[in-house]
């Protein structure tokens, strides 16, 4: 919740450290939920790759396997 005011409050241009202090956080809170965020987004787009690459080898071995029948 306070992440998303975070975002509201950026976007009309304030400082983190002014956005924490109306949040009655911490910068060093807000700074660790960013760095988690952007983690998370992160491993997101890795899982994405790595899931796609799945798919094609799982394609290819379809193709390889239609050959033997």
């Amino acid at each position: 919740m306070k992440l998303a005011l975070f975002r509201v409050h950026r976007a009309n241009g304030l400082r983190i450290h002014q956005v924490s202090r109306k949040l009655g956080i911490t910068d060093t809170t807000l700074y660790t939920w960013l760095k988690s965020e952007r983690e998370s987004a992160f491993d997101l787009d890795k899982l994405r790759r790595d899931n796609e690459q799945e798919r094609r080898r799982v394609a290819l071995l379809e193709e390889e396997s239609a050959l033997f029948v």
